[in-house]
């Protein structure tokens, strides 16, 4: 016999013919519809003569003490009215709501037609510099060494004097230790084989109390808004990136949620382990890219994390909560960690597309499903169902996969190459639309860690929060070049022309490791330069942007030389005896032509159109002239430059 599960009093009832009749002429309760079997609704008890507005609004009819089956006396409905309210509190009561049925339905899938636009062409490429600087800045860098200074002295009673530029310097030596890798942090000092870009920026002993005592945060204890956050100690870093992340200019298009692991083997209650991850321990991140590989958004995965809580579980909170950066129209692409039916469905309702692989026991309604057996499947064969706009996919490979989307289905077929064992060569199989999308464009973060594992600040610490610290900074670095090159090539800049990722990371290595010790003034006087002048001509080589417009005493030297020499400048063909010097400990940057108005080439803030037919200055080579004297050079003493016959 069948039984019916009372709301009010969690009683079972005979299912009768007048119960069944009410509650079919009641509307609200078939167009209630749950995608979760396993979701619970609570409410508190009731009194059996008592009818809720909650009731009301679920479509609970009300019951007849007839209906209910149960002989009420009037004495007892006297004692329970003389008892009064019970203070004593009782058990919530386990209510099931009817829901409708979802059918699956072996029939065809309208695809949705996707048309988006490329990366939008930027008004100028920047340089390494700059890109980098969206993430960290100035400021970032003078709070890094404030609080530093602070942690050491409330560590150690003494002060640690350290600075905005041994900070930036500080950074440079860590991003050039992950181009040039050597086991131990010391050998990079040692004689013999050390770097000697690395020892000209800090001494070892400096690097290592600064390494030791690198804080972000200015107290040892979490601040009022940040006590339910492990992360608080490294959140000004989070928040940094995040910053430079949200400044992407965003366009609908193909974006990809996966995880992301931060390396780190030490002790650490924020640890996870990834088994199918090439560095499988260490902290949790959730990674939102473009399908090119270029993050937009991220969240570090923590116990209790309140932005990572949804009713329908952790994988699709994190897909809730990195689609927030994510324009409407998007199509995104997860993983079977995040994938289910009620996450479609939602997505669907937001505005969103979404494709991914799914468990078979994350199918709503699977009993209903007969699909092909894996062993009576060839290669190519192609299984699909289709419900309320969700479509179910199941392909043989040389395994059985099951995808689902609510934008693109297996109607349409495409041709692949797989290689054939007994064959032994490349045959085409048949794939449905939707395998070679999630293909084409799942891979956005492993393409960001692979670019990331090129060149990898990797080196053995106990602190976690070190490690999330250098991590970040990989990221900022590897993110920096993905929107470098973005722009390049949406500026019809020619590929052999763009840097690589080497070359990116170099120049802002060479930048921050060149870092003056002190802030540019704001006026110099002219003064008089003198100049150790070698016999022997050693060709400069050139430097980086950065440290070509930094704006600290780039000053023009006159060589006594019998020819002038080429001008470094790329572009350039002219040939000049004045070359540009850096009075602060660092090297010349080579010959640079020059006019006589105050204008040279390799100078910051100056940048005048080079012309082959410019002027150069005439002077004699007996006689050595300073900054001043080449300016009162009078206007006869200028001549075009010839060619040599």
């Amino acid at each position: 016999m069948a039984w019916l599960l009372d709301p009010r009093t969690g009683r079972r009832l005979p299912l009768t013919d007048d119960l069944v009749l009410s509650l079919l002429e009641d509307g609200n309760c078939s167009d209630l519809e749950l995608d979760d079997a396993d979701e619970e609704e609570f409410v508190p008890p009731v009194a059996e003569n008592e009818v809720t507005a909650s009731d009301k609004e679920f479509g609970v009819p009300e019951l007849t003490p007839s209906q209910l089956g149960v002989k009420r006396s009037a004495t007892s409905l006297q004692d329970n009215a003389e008892a009064g309210p019970s203070k004593k509190r009782k058990k919530p009561v386990k209510i099931e709501i009817p829901r409708r049925k979802r059918i699956w339905k072996k029939t065809e899938f309208i695809d949705t037609f996707h048309e988006y636009v490329g990366h939008p062409e930027p008004n100028i490429v920047r340089s390494p510099i700059e890109y980098f600087s969206e993430y960290y800045n100035d400021d970032f860098f003078e709070q890094m060494s404030v609080c530093t200074n602070m942690y050491y002295t409330r560590k150690t009673g003494r002060i640690l004097n350290c600075t905005k530029p041994e900070i930036k310097k500080l950074y440079g030596i860590h991003l050039m230790m992950g181009i040039l890798s050597y086991p131990r942090i010391a050998m990079y000092w040692r004689q013999k084989i050390c770097i000697e870009a690395i020892v000209s920026a800090m001494t070892r002993d400096r690097f290592m109390l600064l390494r030791n005592n690198l804080h972000v945060v200015e107290s040892d204890t979490p601040p009022a808004g940040y006590r339910v956050n492990p992360l608080w100690k490294v959140q000004p870093v989070i928040d940094a990136v995040k910053q430079g992340c949200n400044k992407i200019l965003r366009t609908p298009g193909r974006f990809s949620v996966d995880e992301q692991m931060i390396p780190f083997t030490g002790k650490c209650h924020l640890r996870q382990l990834l088994k199918n991850k090439p560095r499988p321990v260490g902290l949790k991140n959730f990674v939102v890219t473009t399908n090119e590989g270029l993050m937009i958004d991220f969240e570090i995965y923590y116990r209790n994390n309140p932005v990572l809580s949804h009713p329908l579980g952790l994988g699709p909170a994190v897909v809730f909560r990195l689609i927030q950066s994510v324009p409407p129209g998007s199509c995104i692409f997860f993983d079977r960690y995040f994938t289910t039916i009620p996450l479609l469905d939602e997505l669907k309702r937001l505005g969103y597309h979404g494709t991914g692989k799914i468990m078979v026991n994350r199918i709503p309604e699977r009993q209903q499903i007969s699909f092909k057996e894996d062993k009576t499947m060839r290669r190519g064969d192609i299984d699909q169902r289709v419900s309320n706009g969700i479509v179910l996919v199941k392909w043989k490979d040389s395994k059985a996969v099951l995808t689902t989307s609510n934008c693109t289905g297996g109607t349409a077929i495409n041709n692949i190459k797989r290689y054939d064992k007994i064959a032994k060569c490349y045959i085409d199989v048949d794939a449905p639309k939707i395998v070679t999308f999630y293909n084409t464009f799942m891979g956005g973060v492993d393409v960001l860690d692979q670019s990331m594992e090129y060149y990898r600040t990797y080196m053995k610490t106990r602190k976690w929060t070190l490690k999330v610290i250098l991590h970040f900074m990989d990221l900022a670095v590897v993110n920096a070049w993905r929107l470098y090159r973005c722009d390049s090539l949406a500026k019809g800049i020619p590929k052999n022309r763009i840097q690589d990722l080497l070359a990116f990371r170099f120049e802002i290595a060479e930048t921050f490791m060149n870092t003056p010790d002190r802030d540019r003034l704001q006026s110099t006087p002219l003064v008089e330069l003198q100049v150790n002048l070698s016999s022997r001509y050693r060709p400069a080589k050139n430097p980086s942007i950065g440290m070509r417009y930094d704006g600290y005493d780039h000053l023009p030297v006159f060589d006594d030389i019998k020819a002038p020499r080429k001008c470094r400048l790329e572009s350039c063909s002219s040939r000049s005896k004045i070359r540009c010097h850096c009075t602060n400990g660092r090297k010349s940057s080579g010959y640079t032509k020059v006019s006589l108005g105050g204008r040279e080439r390799g100078w910051p803030g100056r940048q005048p159109p080079c012309r082959p037919q410019a002027r150069l200055a005439r002077a004699s080579p007996q006689s050595t002239h300073s900054y001043r004297e080449i300016r009162s050079v009078p206007p006869r003493y200028y001549r075009r430059r010839t060619p040599r016959t």
